[in-house]
């Protein structure tokens, strides 16, 4: 048995394991603090690049700032907006996203918000600037690359700070601290710490105070020198460097957590990493919560909660200071699951409570207990913990230590948590962000992200901007669901009305064999693990699985398991739905979790299967769930709270279906060409030029010559570099090895418009005339869209025969003629041109005729596609109601094959069946949508970033349309098609 939707995104708290590398299970004794010995501090290679100008910069902001300047908002890292917002308990159910900017790879730091200007870095080290209201990129950085980081280039958050007289930012990636001008990106100074080659990397956010930088790094228990590192602001020239290990480096002196300050101490407070060699190199840093003078990098005090240990316990997070009982204090949990507050001039340990357990899952590796940093307002620090047994949302009285509350419904997190207003924000494992309340922990909002979260989120007045994104360490990249969100507090309005919509068919699953696969499971049994979470009383659960590679088929045998109920997370929606059964599923990949189920197991606690939902996919994750329905894959959240046991792979099973395709469907999206064959392979054929700086950004429909070339819209660089019609050449006999090289480009005479040239549809004449548009003013204004005609051999000779079409669309062909989709008035309709110009010589526009061929209603209020049926007649998409409609070849309306169903229409969330813009038709008949994921963004109508579809509508023996099914998610802006038969 075999069903494909939207497999839970479970997996990826096993991944993200291995970047939390816990304690004791009783409650802690308190520990005298250590003496800081009289060493003085280390040094370390000197900066790159640093500026010239050795002036004294502008003094670093350090009050209080209604923007969100720096990771937890000040130095005292609270995590707490101090300024007015709309943002409160009462309002925070009405927040509604805005905008989606989908990131070259994933993003697990959190944005920095000022001056209207968002700053954020992602994994493959790109760091952006954007604007904070719409979400459209400013300006980009990229970052040398550094070959040994354990997970991506930039995990740092920005530090927004002045360097004499300019605005600027200040982050870490890979081994180095770049400070960049806010305005531009350009390089002010650069700062690399330890050698080429050497696991040096700086992991969290550098902290700027005064006229220094201060930074923590770590070596992954590599004996290499790590500890904290400050450098000048105006040249980031190294001023000290405090080694945890004094020069005898074994691996036990790093520090991955982020600095807090105290100015007037003149202290940093960070918190350091376990030991791996424990008891030898074991330090009086080690897993140490300790202060170091900020001026000349000599250690104050040093707090050791643990003897000597192989528990990993890391101090991770940022310590945050606060004051109660009239007691300046410093807090940070632990990876014991244990938060510590300290006296912040002594080290004396104050209070420590215990959240949950631990989970030590083997010596040297645990993943759970605090990580992300915890909030601290109105006397409440609120911080959640890791992949362990939930509660995993936890709430503490600062004075007393005593729990305040506890919340079941928030998941395993890393993510840092914020507060404003009395209201809490914190990301979990489960793709969903939530709004709790500070004095309670009621859930007021949540909504299901893209990606796993494990960023935090930046707050400016009455809005909120959340990150995404995450993939195994060391799995392939980049991540095509990750980014940048902003939220906003809608006005209150009385919702309308929704009809739940009908469950969608599941692509058809198909068998396959596997292509390279080699490791655990394959061709012989191996066993499953159950380190998500504890197993339940009275169980002995084991799980063996066997791949066979060819033809594929997987074998799972368990015994031990117990009721599946029992498996489900305490106090989840799961929880109260229940579980009767196992089921074993396959993902694609960590950060987007599409897969489905393999088999169920049966009453032996065995299964067999041999076919995969999407053959020709590559497969990273096998994992066991218990189910209520084993029909239906449950979404992220709900399937997180289910996992029973997973099993990843690394490199991804790579599938390859049985029996070849027969056509090919060309999808752009996310300026990425993607190709899929109707027996369910999929590659893609062209990267995007943000990606691979030898990519190309392609959009718009795509049609083919004849002869082994394709064109498409292609505005790689715009408008430095003029957008057009790019021509690729198509190599290869094989989906999945396929090859595309541009061999030319044809770029239009664009008239004036309100926005960017967009090129767009395009159609070929049966004696290779080719016709383009470009869309023109998209939305308002004139019609500005040509139809252009241009000659063989494409050597830029041409015709444009209307510059008058408003918002021109999708083409076809009609023998000599063509039809064109417009969108707006008033030209609104499917136009036919005819009498087009056979040589530029012939070229008069005013000898085309043109006519209305179908005009809107039935349904239809504007035409975005048009494509021929198959049987004479023409569908038409109408990208706004969601409706697609059938014609005859006369342009008489036949039938509507998709429309929203009952109650639905364009509102805050996208159509359940979808926005179709581009639509094409395979050699069987099948009509593709490409859906847009239309929606009501803060008053204005536009694509849901990271929920645009690839869907097919299939029809029965009697010729009626069957439900859409979906064959590919989570995509941002797929507009056009175009299909290829293979010879």
């Amino acid at each position: 048995m075999t069903r494909a939707l939207r497999l839970a995104a479970l997996c990826l708290a096993l991944s993200l394991m291995a970047a939390a590398c816990g304690g004791d299970d009783d409650q802690p004794a308190a520990p005298e603090p250590t003496a800081a010995p009289t060493a003085a501090p280390t040094g370390t290679p000197a900066p790159t690049e640093a500026a010239p100008d050795t002036s004294q910069p502008d003094a670093a902001p350090t009050g209080p700032s209604c923007d969100w300047p720096m990771w937890g908002h000040g130095i005292d890292r609270t995590f707490s907006y101090p300024c007015d917002s709309g943002i409160s308990p009462d309002t925070a159910g009405r927040l509604r996203r805005i905008w989606y900017f989908n990131t070259s790879d994933v993003v697990t730091a959190a944005p920095v918000v000022v001056d209207g200007v968002l700053y954020v870095g992602d994994w493959a080290g790109r760091f952006y600037a954007l604007n904070a209201d719409d979400g459209t990129e400013l300006w980009h950085f990229d970052a040398e690359y550094h070959d040994n980081v354990y997970a991506g280039q930039i995990t740092s958050s920005a530090s927004y700070t002045v360097i004499n007289g300019t605005p600027a930012v200040v982050f870490n990636a890979g081994r180095t601290i770049h400070a960049l001008n806010a305005n531009d990106g350009t390089v002010i100074w650069t700062h690399a710490l330890g050698e080429p080659g050497w696991p040096t990397e700086l992991e969290t956010t550098p902290i700027v105070v005064e006229d220094r930088v201060i930074a923590t790094f770590d070596t992954h228990n590599a004996p290499f020198p790590a500890g904290v590192v400050a450098v000048g602001l105006a040249t980031g020239e190294q001023l000290w460097h405090f080694d945890l290990e004094d020069g005898d480096h074994r691996g036990c002196g790093g520090v991955w957590g982020s600095p807090s300050v105290d100015l007037e101490r003149r202290l940093m407070f960070a918190g350091s990493a376990n030991c791996p060699t424990s008891p030898d190199g074991w330090g009086p840093y080690t897993e140490a919560l300790f202060a170091v003078n900020i001026d000349t990098g000599e250690p104050a005090w040093s707090f050791q909660p643990h003897p000597p240990n192989n528990d990993d316990s890391d101090f991770a997070g940022v310590p945050v200071l606060f004051t109660a009982n009239d007691q300046d204090l410093v807090g940070l949990g632990n990876k014991d699951a244990v938060f510590y507050v300290v006296n912040r001039d002594t080290g004396e340990l104050v209070w420590s409570t215990r959240a949950t357990n631990d989970n030590v899952i083997r010596p040297n590796f645990a993943s759970g207990g605090f990580i992300g940093p915890a909030a601290y307002a109105d006397g409440i620090i609120a911080g959640g913990t890791g992949v362990a047994d939930c509660p995993c949302m936890h709430a503490f009285d600062a004075a007393t230590g005593d729990i305040v509350w506890q919340q079941q419904a928030v998941g395993p997190t890393y993510s840092p948590t914020t507060e404003v207003n009395g209201v809490v924000f914190v990301g979990s494992l489960d793709f969903t962000l939530r709004a709790l309340r500070l004095d309670n922990g009621e859930v007021l909002w949540s909504d299901e992200l893209t990606g796993l979260i494990s960023g935090g989120v930046a707050i400016v007045g009455d809005d909120m901007w959340a990150v995404a994104g995450f993939r195994e360490p060391g799995s392939p990249g980049p991540s095509e669901t990750s980014g940048v969100f902003r939220y906003t507090v809608a006005p209150e309005v009385e919702a309308a009305e929704q009809t739940a919509p009908t469950a969608e068919p599941e692509p058809e699953a198909g068998q396959v064999r596997l292509v390279g696969a080699s490791g655990r499971c394959i061709d012989a049994p191996c066993d499953v693990g159950f380190d998500f979470k504890t197993p339940p009383p009275g169980t002995d659960p084991h799980l063996t699985l066997s791949i066979q590679t060819d033809p594929f088929e997987l074998t799972a045998t368990s015994s031990g398991l117990g009721d599946p109920a029992a498996w489900l997370r305490e106090g989840s929606d799961a929880a109260a739905v229940g579980a009767s059964a196992y089921g074993v599923l396959v993902s694609e990949r960590d950060d987007r979790p599409s897969g489905g189920y393999l088999c169920v197991l049966g009453e032996d606690g065995g299964c067999t299967a041999r076919t995969v939902p999407r053959p020709g996919a590559s497969y990273n994750r096998i994992s066991l769930l218990a189910l209520n329905d084993t029909t239906t894959i449950p979404g992220p959240a709900d399937g997180f709270d289910r996992l029973v046991a997973s099993i990843g792979f690394n490199p991804p099973l790579q599938t390859e279906p049985l029996d070849p395709p027969t056509y090919l469907v060309f999808s752009p999206q996310g300026n990425n060409l993607v190709v899929y064959g109707d027996n369910g392979a999929t590659q893609r054929l062209i990267t995007n030029a943000r990606e691979d700086p030898n990519g190309r950004d392609i959009n718009g429909q795509v049609c083919f010559t004849g002869d082994g070339r394709f064109i498409a819209g292609e505005d790689t660089g715009q408008p430095e570099i003029p957008a057009g019609f790019g021509i690729f050449q198509l190599e290869g006999d094989k989906l999945g090895s396929l090859t595309a090289t541009q061999v030319g480009k044809l770029t239009p005479d664009f008239e004036a418009a309100d926005n960017q040239p967009e090129p767009y549809g395009c159609a070929f004449l049966p004696d290779g005339r080719l016709l383009t548009t470009d869309v023109g003013n998209q939305a308002s204004g004139p019609g500005t869209g040509q139809l252009t005609v241009w000659f063989p051999p494409y050597d830029d000779a041409r015709c444009v025969v209307a510059d008058d079409i408003a918002t021109a669309q999708q083409l076809a062909a009609d023998g000599n003629d063509v039809l064109v989709a417009s969108a707006r008035a008033p030209t609104i309709g499917v136009q036919r041109f005819s009498n087009l110009p056979r040589t530029e010589q012939e070229c008069d526009p005013a000898a085309v005729t043109v006519e209305l061929f179908i005009a809107v209603g039935d349904g239809v209020t504007l035409t975005t596609g048009i494509a021929a049926d198959g049987h004479g007649g023409w569908y038409v998409s109408d990208t706004l109601t969601g409706v697609i409609n059938q014609y005859d070849g006369d342009g008489h309306y036949l039938r509507t094959v998709l429309a929203p169903p009952e109650g639905e229409g364009l509102g805050l969330e996208p159509i359940s069946t979808g926005s179709p813009l581009g639509i094409a038709v395979g050699l069987d008949g099948t009509l593709y949508y490409a859906d847009l994921a239309l929606a009501l963004n803060n008053g204005n109508i536009g694509p849901t970033g990271g929920q645009g579809t690839v869907r097919r509508i299939r029809f029965d023996a009697d010729n009626q349309p069957l439900p859409p099914e979906t064959i590919d998610y989570g995509l941002n802006f797929p507009d056009g098609l175009g299909v290829l038969p293979i010879p």
